[in-house]
């Protein structure tokens, strides 16, 4: 019989393959998957804005674990799956890089809580069937190009060029024509 695992950590679901307990989640490879983080711990890596989203969504949904994720959007994700991104207000326009899109996106259920030095969110913004850009009441939510996107195309290219075993003149003209062909690809 084959047992079905969750992180504790990053809310990750998956099917044992053997009987063995699993050393670590195969998704965020946490050697502490089952473990709840502890919550000083917890606070100590967020922010006074993410303080107070997780003190308001503790209120909203006592019933259940929230996880904060410290490098990667959402924010937060509840036990069922919901999103919480949170974002401090420093004026109408909120800006989302694609990778945290991304992450937004890939929930089913995801919104933005907008907080400003109040205990309670200035507007909740439902991500549901909404693509960047896109209005919400007095907010703009639109896509910014991702900073480290041209770096991490050439890190791409240099791993599959290198994976072909090149060198020298071969290897560069090799990832010039691939790197030809991405750019082209993106028009």
């Amino acid at each position: 019989m084959t047992m079905k695992y969750q992180c504790l950590r990053c809310l990750y679901s998956w099917f044992a393959r053997s009987e063995a307990k699993p050393t670590v989640c195969p998704k965020c490879h946490s050697p502490y998957w089952d473990k709840p983080r502890g919550i000083l711990s917890t606070l100590k890596r967020m922010n006074n804005t993410e303080r107070r989203a997780y003190k308001w969504l503790s209120g909203k949904i006592p019933d259940q674990a929230i996880t904060f994720q410290h490098s990667t959007s959402p924010d937060f994700i509840t036990q069922d799956g919901k999103g919480y991104e949170v974002k401090r207000f420093l004026g109408y326009k909120i800006h989302l890089n694609q990778s945290q899109w991304e992450g937004l996106s890939a929930l089913e259920d995801c919104c933005i809580l907008v907080f400003n030095e109040n205990t309670e969110p200035l507007e909740i913004i439902p991500l549901k069937g909404k693509v960047p850009p896109f209005k919400w009441g007095a907010f703009h939510i639109d896509l910014i190009p991702d900073p480290l996107a041209k770096y991490k195309r050439h890190l791409e290219i240099l791993s599959q060029v290198a994976g072909r075993g090149l060198k020298g003149e071969q290897f560069w003209e090799e990832y010039r024509h691939i790197k030809e062909k991405v750019v082209a690809e993106q028009k």
